[in-house]
């Protein structure tokens, strides 16, 4: 599928499928620009941290040939792979555990470096950091690590915007709730 027919596939749901989804993954412009991303730096593999229903999945796994997805939740991944199912995606990988364990266990298993990686899992800044390092770490240049509700911060938390400042992450210029740090002349794209 093309982001077009991400798009239209995703439009057709039924009203309330659509809210329920929409209403707990990022908008359809943020994945549009990261799907753009994508394809603008002919990204082969990459990583999302936080499956949750498989929304974003749509848009990163028709951009690219494989994309390994991991969810803290079973029954969440349960439900992203039955909707990717359902679209005909048959190229995403999904992992199941902590990001601050399992992450790790994931690059190790997989003993290679990406060009792109997707962060939307735990929104405070410890979990933030931690999957920061580890993904900085199995990056490769050019390459990106894109950050979705930069904005977020909970209660008693230093947030995301402690987390994108210390990271040195630069908020999205169109897409503001994302943030994003590059490795080499990675492209970021706008939304068109």
């Amino acid at each position: 599928m093309n982001l077009a027919e991400v798009i239209s596939y995703v439009k057709a749901w039924d009203d309330k499928k659509l809210e329920h989804v929409r209403s707990r993954s990022s908008t359809i412009e943020n994945l549009s620009v990261l799907h753009n991303s994508c394809l603008l730096n002919n990204v082969d593999t990459g990583i999302e941290v936080g499956t949750h229903l498989g929304f974003a999945g749509l848009f990163l796994a028709s951009a690219m040939k494989t994309l390994h997805t991991l969810d803290i939740k079973r029954s969440l991944s349960e439900k992203a792979e039955q909707l990717h199912k359902e679209a005909g995606f048959t190229n995403i990988k999904y992992w199941v555990g902590n990001s601050r364990s399992r992450l790790q266990e994931m690059m190790y298993q997989l003993s290679r470096k990406f060009q792109f990686a997707y962060v939307d899992a735990d929104h405070v800044y410890s979990a933030v950091m931690a999957e920061y390092k580890i993904l900085s770490a199995h990056i490769a240049e050019p390459g990106v690590i894109f950050f979705d509700d930069a904005t977020m911060r909970k209660p008693g938390d230093k947030g995301l915007p402690q987390a994108m400042k210390d990271i040195g992450a630069i908020t999205h210029p169109v897409a503001a709730r994302l943030a994003y740090k590059t490795f080499g002349d990675f492209k970021v794209a706008n939304l068109g």
